[in-house]
């Protein structure tokens, strides 16, 4: 803090602790603990005065982050189903600069932040399912003096009703990385260049969301969950869809489950289409289901029949692509989902 400012606020103290004092010396006070009361009162209004001026002009930069708030709308909203074909986002190949408009912490490493559009009149238009890439600084050297510009594909929360903006749910890994820099370096105001290819479109909801398969399953490990929230828009967002969803979600501690406020929410309005279950691989005191997701577990809450109706989305970490379906690269579908007897045409790695 400015040391012209501060003196204001101690000036503003002082003045209520003058007028405090002069009522002391003015006013005859004999009882003892009434002026024990006083002198208590006066250091209370004085404190007072000092921090409400103090976060009133902003105080710490970074205080907002810290200030519990609503969720964003698309943590709330129930599913939608809204698609475009490939090739009508905003967004294009070239990079161009998008501000932040908001950011809200949602747990003690991640942040759901909110970006404005080229055009602010119109919606993202990004088909379903697809990522966008950010281009961003990252320090290459302690003092954070020396950077480097650094690509990562982030997977927007928000579905195409948004006017104006779209949602990423982001985790902060911490260290020299893009996802730091984003949740804890770029302000409110602040802008950062977003691209969008045809490298970045997945496979389309139109392959699965008009009761093609009578079952999706979903295996997703921390932020690979956001994939399969824009899937689950699409799915449960369809009037005329009967396809079910079972996802097995796993995360470290329970604070790690990201939107687990939109899932709960889903799974009472779509109670027959929709069953969740999370495990957590470092909490001994969660109730529910423990450890990574493995054989046992996909054997347990996936439907019995491997036949031609049955999908399952991956996203996750390296270590799951490798134990559960094989390399996230490779076509061929390998790890536990091929022993038990899954092909490659029902296994799609996001």
């Amino acid at each position: 803090m400015r040391r012209s400012s501060y003196n204001k606020y101690k000036d503003t103290s002082f003045t209520m602790s003058r007028f405090f004092r002069n009522i002391l010396l003015y006013v005859r006070i004999h009882n003892s603990l009434v002026r024990r009361g006083l002198i208590l009162l006066v250091i209370i209004a004085s404190i007072t005065v000092l921090v409400y001026n103090y976060n009133k002009k902003g105080g710490h930069r970074h205080s907002h982050r810290l200030r519990s708030s609503p969720l964003p709308s698309s943590l709330t909203t129930p599913p939608v189903l809204s698609l475009y074909e490939p090739g009508n986002c905003q967004f294009t190949k070239i990079f161009t600069q998008v501000p932040l408009l908001h950011r809200w912490q949602i747990s003690p490493t991640t942040h759901v932040l909110r970006f404005g559009l080229p055009n602010p009149e119109q919606s993202l238009q990004l088909p379903t399912c697809a990522a966008l890439l950010f281009q961003g600084p990252r320090p290459t050297d302690d003092d954070g003096e020396d950077e480097t510009l650094v690509i990562r594909p982030y997977t927007p929360i928000s579905t195409n009703t948004q006017i104006g903006s779209f949602d990423v749910l982001i985790k902060d890994y911490g260290g020299n990385t893009l996802s730091n820099y984003l949740t804890q370096s770029l302000e409110k105001g602040d802008s950062i260049a977003v691209s969008h290819g045809p490298f970045q479109v997945k496979l389309q909801a139109s392959e699965f969301i008009d009761n093609q398969y009578t079952t999706i399953g979903m295996i997703a490990g921390g932020t690979g969950i956001t994939p399969m929230i824009q899937a689950a828009h699409a799915i449960l967002g369809n009037p005329d869809s009967t396809t079910s969803i079972v996802l097995l979600y796993s995360s470290k501690v329970e604070s790690d489950i990201l939107a687990k406020e939109l899932l709960d929410s889903w799974i009472k309005l779509y109670p027959h289409r929709l069953k969740v279950v999370y495990t957590l691989t470092q909490q001994p005191t969660w109730k529910g289901q423990r450890g990574r997701i493995n054989q046992e577990m996909i054997e347990a809450f996936f439907p019995k029949s491997k036949n031609d109706d049955i999908l399952i989305f991956i996203c996750g970490p390296t270590s799951m692509y490798e134990s559960l379906s094989g390399p996230r690269m490779d076509k061929e579908v390998g790890g536990v989902l091929a022993e038990m007897g899954y092909k490659q045409e029902q296994v799609y790695k996001f």
